[in-house]
């Protein structure tokens, strides 16, 4: 299985980080299963955001957000039902703080845009 190497698009505010993102996943959205946007300025959108996505992949998650983000993750990685996803991680404070939300392995990609450059 693959090693998922997430992407940072880093920059300062303002610097449309975010449409680029959006151009990115526009421009390439016939090479995915699945493209999900995760709002990623807080844990709670986060968490939110891929209960949400769980519900998409038709998986039990329910809203236990400790059963929820493994199951998400283990699906993802798995490539059940979808195996070339993009996850889009959209204003994150840095790239390592989505790190636990997002499959290591897999066949999917992961986007992440951030204000600073650490990690990913």
């Amino acid at each position: 299985m693959a090693a998922v190497l997430p992407q940072a698009l880093p920059g300062e505010g303002g610097v449309c980080k975010s449409r680029i993102a959006i151009e990115y996943a526009y421009r390439h959205r016939n090479k995915y299963d699945v493209i999900w946007w995760v709002p990623a300025e807080r844990p709670a959108g986060i968490l939110a955001s891929l209960i949400e996505l769980g519900d998409r992949l038709d998986l039990d998650v329910g809203n236990e957000v400790i059963s929820a983000v493994p199951k998400v993750r283990d699906a993802l990685r798995a490539g059940i039902p979808y195996g070339n996803w993009l996850l889009v991680f959209d204003n994150a404070e840095n790239p390592e703080t989505v790190r636990d939300y997002s499959p290591e392995e897999g066949s999917g990609k992961v986007l992440i845009t951030s204000v600073t450059r650490s990690g990913a």
